[in-house]
């Protein structure tokens, strides 16, 4: 994932037309049209179905056509870029997409840019203004600017659900050498607390006080960070996360612990089985016989082991059924 800056907000004008990117050859601008018979090859494939309309005056050819929500989104993002007169700052979740946060549930149906509070333009069909004050610096993530990311996880904090907003700030203070997953800049917590103050008496400021505070980068994953948040309504004590238990054989990492009540929960997201930087090319059935033997070696330390994925973390009631059966006890009420 290309990044330049940060630079500053005078410089936005200047910055490269994201048309010189490379991605942006994927699309067909209708406006670059020249000639009759041009025009009329564009309307042929248009209607055939080999062109699929983003947004008035942007098409992308079908065997372009993004298979997950998280490209589609980008896709969104990069057709209102090229459609603009004018450099865009994108902000809120469009940032956040640019900057590879994960989202819990969907992305907003219309990309959003920053603007200014006075003068900023309005909202159109395809695209949501929030007129909430321009940052002072700009990054430029894959040719589009954005705002910075500690920028982006406090407006994201102001303006979403706990659920959701959760998960984007664990990723963004969470440390990832090696560079694994496409976010290259780790924010620290001092960063998204400066942002927030220096933004003084904003809608949604509780909000995003409530996410900082309850933030955590030691979380492996959005699903993990769900499962804390859902356990946390619940009334669930905090959990440690990332606990290290040893025995002769080595160290084990644990996604959740509660040391006093020697019990430890595990997040199991469809990734641990799928995606190649987790199985290391090993079989389905080789992973689950692992994970059999770890839990085994944890369970003969004396430590009770809760076991759940999307599913439970999702589902309140469900999450609370495992908990308890675990022997996890509820907080007493306040």
């Amino acid at each position: 994932m290309p990044l330049a800056g940060p630079t500053g907000l005078a410089d936005l004008a200047r910055l490269r037309t994201p048309r010189a990117q490379e991605w942006a050859d994927d699309f067909v601008l209708s406006r670059e049209l020249v000639g009759p018979a041009e025009r009329g090859r564009f309307y042929r494939r248009a209607t055939a179905g080999d062109l699929v309309r983003v947004r008035s005056g942007v098409y992308l050819p079908a065997e372009h056509w993004p298979q997950s929500d998280d490209d589609l989104f980008l896709v969104r993002i990069r057709a209102e870029a090229l459609a603009s007169p004018v450099p865009l700052l994108f902000g809120a979740h469009s940032a956040a997409a640019l900057w590879r946060l994960p989202i819990v549930g969907v992305w907003p149906d219309r990309p959003a840019v920053v603007a200014a509070r006075a003068g900023g333009g309005r909202s159109a069909r395809s695209l949501t203004r929030r007129c909430e004050g321009m940052p002072e610096e700009v990054w430029v993530v894959d040719g589009l600017a954005a705002t910075g990311i500690a920028r982006t996880v406090v407006d994201v904090g102001r303006i979403e659900r706990f659920g959701v907003a959760v998960p984007m700030a664990d990723f963004a203070l969470a440390s990832k050498p090696g560079g694994l997953g496409a976010l290259s800049v780790t924010v620290e917590r001092g960063q998204l607390d400066a942002h927030l103050s220096a933004m003084g008496l904003v809608p949604g400021r509780a909000k995003a006080i409530a996410v900082l505070d309850f933030a955590d980068g030691d979380s492996g994953s959005a699903g993990e960070s769900l499962s804390r948040v859902t356990a946390h309504r619940l009334g669930f004590p905090r959990p440690v996360l990332q606990f290290v238990f040893r025995d002769e054989r080595g160290e084990m990492f644990v996604d959740f612990c509660w040391p006093d009540y020697r019990m430890i929960g595990e997040f199991d997201g469809a990734g641990k089985y799928l995606r190649e930087e987790y199985t290391g090319g090993r079989s389905t059935a080789d992973i689950v016989m692992a994970e059999k033997a770890r839990e085994d070696r944890l369970r003969a330390l004396g430590a009770g082991v809760a076991r759940w994925g999307w599913a439970e973390a999702q589902n309140p009631p469900a999450l609370r059924r495992k908990l308890l059966a675990a022997g996890l006890p509820l907080q007493p009420s306040r």
